[in-house]
């Protein structure tokens, strides 16, 4: 029995010096944490006795927390017990394993639980905004459209709505009698002061088509291209002869995606996926101009993309978050030059650089709150 213990307990550090991989298709969406350097020298040379013990206890300290979220992040069996875990929790004892993060609806539909964003509350109507907060992000939004006229540049505000609001039926719960987030948005008298987009108008008339994945937070590529639709109908209002490309210049692939963004390891892959490629290629990707920013959070090498084709001289500025990403496959054709800024800040001085025509600011339903900030 002691050495079955010692075995189980040495386990985890053999697969790391042999450095085994499961290969279970694993993508937490995120970077994970490298192994930590041991770093105090350069803090404590210049201090006293005195100081130089309580700095280098703080070096101790942050070392072993940094290497706690290393060892978390890179911990060999993790997938192989969490998915024991989940299996034991869902099919045996028929309890949500992980209620805060993810929700199990009907039909093998998962959706994003409260821990992020209050996705389920905000998304039925239990917890929302108050009037005052409304109004904060209200005039904020409203001063970035004053700030982009006053130089010559138009403005969108565009919202994906939460994949909870597109099927919110398959939630086994139900939505509040008050007004969701999104909703009192729309209702606002914003959309009277600014462009306001609901790029998921009308989705509810694609009842035979799945717009989102069922096992991830996203959009696919067919749910993309009908935001795209509506977000173009807001651009006419500025430029009426803008190109709107058709879906008929797209081919259908199916495909498999190894990945969720509900962080569950081992558990969700080879979900089914429909993309759509450019028949004939008409749009380039160019060179990179922009730094990145140093407390940019986003996902490595994705903080810019920009590319060029000769259908007008036009150019978009395009600043979103993961939503805006299957857009881009549709926006680029549409526009002379289009720069894409995987980040939901009104960067000021980027959009002075760059003196596009028109700014689109997009985010999705539950990050309505990030409009607080000017």
């Amino acid at each position: 029995m002691s050495g079955l213990f010692l075995t189980i307990i040495g386990l985890p550090i053999i697969l790391g010096i042999f450095d085994v991989d499961f290969n279970l298709n694993i993508n937490e969406n995120r970077r994970l944490a490298e192994f930590p350097k041991f770093e105090f020298e350069e803090k404590w040379k210049d201090k006293n006795f005195c100081g130089r013990i309580a700095s280098i206890s703080k070096g101790i300290m942050n070392y072993k927390n940094d290497y706690e979220l290393y060892h978390e992040d890179n911990f060999k069996l993790k997938p192989v017990l969490f998915k024991s875990y989940y299996f034991i929790k869902s099919n045996i004892f028929l309890i949500n394993p992980m209620p805060d993060k993810v929700v199990k609806g009907k039909n093998e539909w998962f959706f994003l639980g409260d821990s992020h964003s209050h996705a389920i509350k905000e998304s039925k109507g239990i917890k929302s905004f108050n009037h005052k907060s409304m109004e904060t992000i209200i005039d904020n939004v409203y001063h970035r459209k004053t700030w982009l006229e006053e130089r010559n540049i138009s403005y969108i505000l565009a919202v994906a709505p939460n994949k909870h609001t597109i099927y919110g039926d398959y939630l086994p719960i139900k939505k509040h009698h008050g007004n969701t987030n999104f909703e009192k948005l729309k209702a606002s008298r914003l959309t009277n002061l600014v462009s306001f987009v609901d790029l998921g108008k009308d989705f509810e008339n694609q009842a035979n088509s799945d717009l989102y994945y069922k096992r991830d937070s996203h959009w696919n590529d067919l749910g993309a291209y009908y935001g795209y639709l509506n977000l173009m109908n807001a651009v006419e209002d500025f430029f009426e002869d803008i190109y709107i490309v058709p879906l008929s210049e797209f081919d259908t692939v199916a495909s498999i995606a190894n990945y969720d963004d509900l962080n569950l390891p081992g558990i969700f892959k080879d979900q089914k996926s429909i993309s759509f490629e450019k028949k004939k290629v008409s749009t380039v990707k160019i060179e990179n101009r922009l730094n990145v920013p140093n407390d940019y959070t986003g996902p490595f090498g994705s903080y810019e993309s920009r590319f060029f084709n000769c259908k007008n001289d036009l150019k978009v500025v395009v600043t979103g978050d993961s939503f805006s990403t299957a857009l881009i496959q549709f926006i680029k054709e549409s526009f002379g030059c289009s720069v894409f800024i995987r980040d939901r800040k009104f960067n000021k001085e980027l959009f002075e650089s760059e003196q596009p025509d028109l700014v689109i600011n997009e985010i999705v339903e539950r990050s309505i709150e990030t409009l607080w900030v000017k």
